[in-house]
C-alpha cells in the first residue's frame, strides 16, 4: 500500500489530498458455473485463486464556524482484479465505483438541539451482461440437435444505475441527574425517496440484443433512536 497526502488548513478550512495504490494477491472466487448459492461443504474445490489491485486519489474537505459544520470527501478510484482461469487479463471488480462523493452538514440550533443533512452517491455496482447469444457447432458422433449458449466477453461488463440518497435528521441533547449524556435522534432515510438499484434483471430483445431491468424497493425510512453514554 503507497499513499501522498497533501494537508492545508486554516481557522475555519481543512483539507486533504492522497493518493492511493494498492496490490493484492490470493482473492477466491467462487468459479462462474456455481450460482448463487455454492455448497459450503467443498467450497476449497469450487473457488478460483487471482490477483487485485486498486488505486486513485481521495480528496477531504472541513468547514467549521460558529454554528455550521460542513465534512465533505470525493474518491476517484479503480478497482480490477485478474483471475488467470478466466485468460482475460484484468477486468472491472464489481464494486469498481469510479466516483464517491459524501457531504454532511450539521447546524447547532443551541446547546441542546442540532439538525444535520448527509447526502451520498457512488457510481452503481457492475454486474455481467451476455454480448450475444451463439449456437455451437455439431461435433461428429454427437446429437444432432443444434445447441446455444449465452457468450460472455469480460466479468462485469455493465454498470448499473448509480446510488445516491439523502438522509436528515435532529439531535436532542441533554445530561441526566447522573451526569449521564443522553441523545435522542428522530431522523429520516432516503428524503427524496430514490430506490437504489437492489438486483438486476437480463432480458433479451427481439432482434437478439440485451438490456437490463433494476429493481430497487427501499423508500424513505422514518426512525427513532435514545442513546445513553456511560
Amino acid at each position: 500500500y503507497l499513499s501522498l497526502v497533501v494537508v492545508h488548513s486554516n481557522d475555519a478550512v481543512k483539507f486533504s489530498l492522497e493518493s492511493f495504490y494498492k496490490s493484492s494477491q490470493h482473492l477466491f472466487q467462487y468459479r462462474n458455473w456455481m450460482g448463487i448459492q455454492p455448497p459450503a461443504s467443498r467450497w476449497d474445490k469450487d473457488v478460483i485463486e487471482g490477483n487485485g489491485r486498486s488505486y486513485g486519489l481521495e480528496l477531504d474537505m472541513s468547514y467549521r464556524k460558529n454554528r455550521h459544520t460542513i465534512q465533505a470527501s470525493y474518491t476517484l478510484s479503480w478497482t480490477l482484479r485478474k483471475y488467470n482461469e478466466f485468460d482475460i487479463g484484468w477486468f472491472k471488480d464489481k464494486f469498481d465505483n469510479r466516483h464517491k462523493f459524501n457531504i454532511v452538514w450539521r447546524y447547532n440550533l443551541n446547546k441542546h438541539i442540532a439538525l444535520f443533512a448527509a447526502w451520498l452517491y457512488h457510481s452503481g455496482n457492475r454486474m455481467t451482461l451476455p454480448s450475444r447469444y451463439i449456437t455451437l457447432p455439431i461435433l461428429p458422433d454427437e446429437s444432432t440437435e443444434l445447441t446455444s449458449q449465452y457468450y460472455f466477453d469480460k466479468p462485469n461488463n455493465v454498470a448499473l444505475p448509480a446510488y445516491h440518497r439523502l438522509d436528515i435528521g435532529f439531535n436532542f441533547t441533554d445530561t441526566t441527574k447522573r451526569g449521564n449524556e443522553r441523545i435522542w435522534n428522530i431522523s429520516l432515510y432516503n428524503v427524496y425517496c430514490h430506490l437504489n438499484t437492489m438486483y438486476a434483471k437480463v432480458y433479451q430483445n427481439k432482434d437478439g440484443s440485451f438490456k437490463i431491468k433494476s429493481r430497487g424497493f427501499i423508500p424513505i425510512i422514518p426512525s427513532v433512536s435514545y442513546t445513553l453514554k456511560f
